[in-house]
């Protein structure tokens, strides 16, 4: 089986590597991601992830082997009825950031995945996961380093667990890959 990433982020890129996936990276869906709250984070998620996948789908539509397997994700950071997606500048990160100190909140990610006899009967898979975070009361000096390293860029709530330098988490209870 090959797998076809329909994503640049280059988290999922090294998580899927890790797991001896090895993906080709196709580019994802070019249109804003909805962030309409109304639609509660998991079935926001999944319908980002959903166009993702349909986008690279459609742009390839003809072309795809019947071994390759088409994976797309979406991931957000909620705070109650309030859902961040990825600012687009250190002004909306630092907005983020700052509501996210010291807070306890849920990071969502949906996956969506097709391949060869779900394509023939255009069926698509989800599966969703929600991992709780407990963010840390940063100072504004370390979140002015941590915006000048420019990290922040291409994720959701504006920040990566994984990032040792600002490690902006107390505790992740739930998948630790999600967030």
């Amino acid at each position: 089986m090959r797998y076809l990433l329909a994503s640049t982020s280059q988290r999922r890129i090294d998580i899927m590597s890790a797991a001896g996936m090895a993906p080709v990276v196709q580019t994802g869906c070019k249109r804003p991601e909805s962030l309409d709250a109304r639609l509660g984070a998991v079935a926001l998620t999944e319908v980002n992830a959903s166009a993702k996948l349909r986008e690279v789908m459609d742009s390839i539509r003809g072309r795809i082997p019947w071994d390759v397997a088409i994976i797309a994700a979406d991931t957000l950071v909620h705070c109650g009825a309030v859902v961040y997606g990825k600012p687009e500048n250190p002004q909306q990160a630092r907005k983020m950031l700052n509501e996210l100190r010291g807070t306890n909140h849920a990071v969502t990610t949906s996956v969506a995945m097709t391949y060869a006899p779900l394509r023939q009967r255009g069926k698509v898979l989800h599966r969703s996961v929600t991992s709780a975070i407990q963010m840390r009361q940063y100072s504004d000096t370390e979140l002015d380093l941590y915006l000048a390293s420019g990290l922040w860029k291409e994720r959701a709530g504006g920040y990566g667990v994984q990032d040792a330098e600002f490690d902006p988490t107390i505790a992740v209870q739930g998948c630790y890959l999600n967030v």
